[in-house]
């Protein structure tokens, strides 16, 4: 998980980068953080403001509205996450959720309890299959996932 750090750990870094020479090296042994990447940006946003900033607060950077189009984007195309993610260039799939379950409850597509098939039920689905037209029949017709049914 990602620490955030305060404002007074990044500003003993910082002083800590100016009386050692400017070596990120020297303060990543010393303290352990940050990155040189990181010391980087923050000593650059030191120089520009005056002061180094506290950890960033996420202030919610998607409008209603846009959390309405994403869901809606969900539930019109298939009920997959990772799709309508990619599409619309947001949000992450653990946010989108977040929003289905606000917005939409009860219709966010979620995985099927593992069950445990007995052979006498899988002799069943397979004499089923040799019957029925479409596999998708099969499939809805004994509540069973598409993948289930190949393996």
């Amino acid at each position: 998980m990602y620490h955030h750090h305060t404002q007074e750990e990044k500003q003993a870094a910082i002083d800590l980068y100016v009386t050692g020479g400017h070596s990120p090296i020297t303060v990543k042994r010393t303290l352990g953080y940050p990155d040189a990447s990181t010391l980087s940006r923050w000593y650059r946003d030191y120089l520009q403001r005056g002061y180094v900033r506290g950890p960033e607060k996420w202030s919610g950077k998607f409008t209603e509205e846009q959390e309405r189009i994403a869901v809606e984007h969900y539930l019109s195309t298939g009920k997959n996450g990772s799709k309508a993610a990619r599409e619309l260039g947001y949000p992450s799939r653990t946010l989108l959720s977040q929003w289905i379950d606000e917005l939409a409850p009860g219709q966010r597509k979620t995985a099927k309890p593992h069950k445990r098939f007995s052979d006498e039920e899988r002799i069943e689905v397979l004499l089923d299959s040799v019957a029925a037209p479409t596999v998708k029949q099969v499939i809805e017709g004994h509540d069973i996932d598409k993948v289930t049914f190949y393996n």
